[in-house]
Formats: structure tokens, C-alpha cells, sequence
């Protein structure tokens, strides 16, 4: 397999399995960051850190969720805003009282499933429909490409954060 070859992935269409496989990547990485942690640790914010390792973790699974309602075209229910705190503030993140890294895990996989059962709508012929998204026009496209590198973004800070953690 040369390095352009991506892995079928069920369902998906070509662009969408593209994403796909790097969230199903990242997973392993992410979770070990926080695996055998106390909630302490996990809700800890480091001297010059805005957030700590369960902001980060539940602002890429809300995002996750976000992003599967941004390709579908249908909102998020309440109860996963809720769950997810996407109504929370997000700079800085919200802290969420009490995580437990199983509790974390949980969610990061509710998330992601959700998230792979919107990639399953994606067709090589919607890749240019416009999603409109905060205000701002954009495409399916764009919107995958983002997706691909959200929680890449974000594990940077994590491995920074849990570092600090001493």
C-alpha cells in the first residue's frame, strides 16, 4: 500500500474514510494521554495553560459533534449540548466539574460514533455543497479537511498540558 492508498472503510466515500481514518488514529494517542488519571489531574490547568486535559478532551468530542450536525444539516438535540456542554463558553474552555477518564473515554467515543454515522452521508458530489457555519460560507469540503486536523491541533496541547502536570 503506498502512502496515497487509504484503507476502505465500510460505507464511506473515498473523502470522508480520508477523515475517518485520522480520527480513528488519533484515538489511541488521545486516550493514553489520560488514561490512570485522577479527575484532579485531568481538571488541572497548568501555570500558563488556559485549559486542562478534560476541557481539551470534551471540546474535540463537542466538536465532533458539531461537525457531524454541520454535515448533515441537522442541529445538535439538547441533550448531547448538554452532555457535551456545547453551550458552555469556549475560550476559555469550560471546565467540566468531576470528569473521570473512563467518563472521557465514553464520551470521546459517543462522539466519535456520531460523528461516523454523519460521514456515512458524504458523497464525492456533495464535497462542494455550502455549509453555512457561524456566519461564514464554506464547503463540505473545507469542513472535512478541518475536521482532519481539529483534534491533531488540540493533542499538541493535551501532551503540553499533561507535561506540566508534574
Amino acid at each position: 500500500m503506498s502512502q496515497l492508498d487509504v484503507p476502505a472503510a465500510g460505507d464511506l466515500d473515498p473523502a470522508a474514510a480520508v477523515v475517518w481514518h485520522a480520527v480513528e488514529f488519533a484515538r489511541p494517542q488521545v486516550l493514553a494521554l489520560i488514561r490512570g488519571l485522577s479527575p484532579e489531574q485531568l481538571a488541572a490547568r497548568p501555570a500558563g495553560f488556559s485549559n486542562s486535559l478534560s476541557s481539551l478532551m470534551l471540546h474535540c468530542a463537542g466538536a465532533c459533534v458539531n461537525f457531524a450536525a454541520w454535515i448533515t444539516g441537522e442541529p445538535v438535540p439538547a441533550d448531547l449540548k448538554a452532555e457535551f456542554h456545547l453551550d458552555k463558553p469556549h475560550t476559555p474552555l469550560y471546565q467540566p466539574p468531576d470528569e473521570t477518564a473512563a467518563g472521557l473515554e465514553a464520551k470521546w467515543d459517543k462522539a466519535n460514533g456520531i460523528l461516523r454515522s454523519a460521514l456515512a452521508s458524504v458523497r464525492g458530489d456533495s464535497l462542494d455543497r455550502v455549509i453555512t457555519l457561524r456566519g461564514h460560507e464554506l464547503t463540505l469540503r473545507w469542513l472535512l479537511a478541518q475536521i482532519t486536523f481539529h483534534t491533531p491541533d488540540h493533542y499538541g496541547q493535551m501532551v503540553m498540558v499533561k507535561q506540566h502536570l508534574g
